[in-house]
């Protein structure tokens, strides 16, 4: 009876090692796959702020590109029409350009496309404000040849 407790006591400790290592290496594996898993997830919540955004980017320069393309077309409609080109719409068009740009920079947009952005509305109003100058100075007549340059640079734009 002595022999068979001493050998059930060495067999239990055998199993409780065994179950130990067992508990261990689950516990361990446990922490590696959560901790995989963490990584990524925080590498894809990363990647997805990255995208959201340089998309909302891309939404400011579309902005940007529409209100200059209509920009262009009203000034240059208005030169072929032979209408006058009031100042609010530069004046306004200037504000809504800057407050684009303003956007388009807290959003991480690079320096240098603001700087070639803020160069072609700078012609674009350039352009403009010497049309408004003409035709107020009654210089301007629709076929010119000063006209037409100008058509060409706001296509250009």
């Amino acid at each position: 009876m002595e022999l068979h407790e001493d050998a059930s006591t060495k067999f239990t400790g055998r199993i409780d090692r065994k179950l130990s290592f067992v508990f261990i290496f689950l516990f361990i594996l446990v922490l590696v796959v959560g901790g995989t898993s963490f990584y990524l997830l925080r590498s894809h919540l990363r990647k997805s702020d990255v995208i959201a955004r340089q998309s909302e980017q891309v939404q400011f320069v579309e902005q940007i590109d529409s209100r200059l393309q209509s920009f262009t077309a009203e000034i240059q409609l208005a030169q072929l029409q032979g209408r006058a080109i009031p100042d609010s719409l530069i004046k306004t068009s200037s504000k809504d350009f800057d407050t684009l740009l303003t956007l388009y920079k807290k959003s991480g947009g690079e320096a240098r496309n603001i700087q070639e952005t803020q160069e072609m509305i700078a012609d674009a109003e350039g352009v403009a404000a010497r049309i408004v100058s003409r035709t107020q100075n009654g210089l301007g007549r629709p076929g010119s040849e000063l006209n037409i340059h100008d058509l060409e640079v706001m296509e250009g734009i």
